[in-house]
């Protein structure tokens, strides 16, 4: 339960971006072993996605 408008939402809000983060970190990481090939979304194109929405 967040209350919305406090500290708490905002370090909630953070906390779901940093795991998508890692989610996409660890799968972009999977993809490379697997096909050895290069990914296809940067990481510049990965972190404005997920901070800008």
């Amino acid at each position: 339960l967040v209350t919305k408008g406090t500290v708490d939402e905002n370090i909630f809000e953070i906390a779901k971006r940093k795991l998508i983060l890692d989610a996409a970190v660890l799968e972009s990481g999977v993809e490379l072993a697997a096909e050895n090939e290069m990914p296809e979304k940067t990481m510049a194109e990965i972190l404005s996605s997920i901070l800008l929405g």
